[in-house]
C-alpha cells in the first residue's frame, strides 16, 4: 500500500504534472496515464516473465450471519471496505484537508488564492489514491481465494482472468 501511495505521488510529479503545466487537455492527460500504464506492463512483463503467477491457500473456514453463508476473507473484505469508506468521509468532512480538497475541487485559482497549498493538496490526494489503490489490490488477492471447493486448475485459471482483468485496469 505504501509503496503504491509513493509512486502514484512520484507519477503525479514527474509525469502528468509537465504535461499539466502545458495546458494539455484532459484528452491528452488520458492518453498520456494510458501510455504509461502500457510501459509500466511491459516491463513488469520483461522483468517477471509472461507467466501469470499462482498460490496455493487452504480455504478458509464458513461463518453463518444473516441466513448467509460467508469465508472469513469475505468478512474481512466487507470489514475493510467499511472501514476505508468512514475513513475517507471523515478525512473529506471534517479535517483541514477535507475541507482543503473540496475548495481545490469546486476552484483551484480560488483555493490558491485563499492560501490553500494546492500542490501539497494535490500529492496527498494522490498519496490518499495511491494508497486506497493498494488496499484494492490486497483485497483482489483476499478476493481470489474465496473460490473454495474448486479444483487447483479452475483456481489457477480464475485466479489468472482476474489478473488479467486487473491488469488492464492498470
Amino acid at each position: 500500500m505504501v509503496g503504491l501511495a509513493i509512486v502514484s505521488v512520484l507519477m503525479n510529479r514527474l509525469l502528468l504534472q509537465p504535461f499539466i503545466r502545458k495546458r494539455t487537455d484532459l484528452f491528452g492527460l488520458l492518453i498520456v496515464t494510458f501510455a504509461f500504464g502500457l510501459i509500466v506492463q511491459n516491463v513488469l512483463q520483461a522483468i517477471f516473465g509472461p507467466n501469470f503467477q499462482s498460490y496455493v491457500y487452504s480455504p478458509s473456514s464458513s461463518v453463518n450471519a444473516l441466513g448467509m453463508i460467508f469465508t472469513v476473507n469475505q468478512l474481512i473484505i466487507v470489514v475493510l471496505a467499511v472501514v476505508a469508506m468512514l475513513l475517507v468521509h471523515v478525512l473529506l468532512r471534517y479535517t483541514k484537508l477535507g475541507k482543503a480538497m473540496r475548495a481545490m475541487a469546486d476552484d483551484a485559482a480560488l483555493a490558491r488564492a485563499c492560501g490553500i497549498k494546492v500542490g501539497r493538496i494535490t500529492d496527498l490526494a494522490w498519496l490518499i489514491s495511491g494508497a486506497l489503490a493498494g488496499l484494492a489490490g490486497f483485497v483482489l488477492v483476499l478476493n481470489t481465494t474465496t473460490l473454495g471447493g474448486q479444483d487447483e486448475s479452475r483456481r489457477r485459471r480464475r485466479t489468472r482472468l482476474r489478473w488479467e482483468r486487473c491488469a488492464l485496469w492498470f
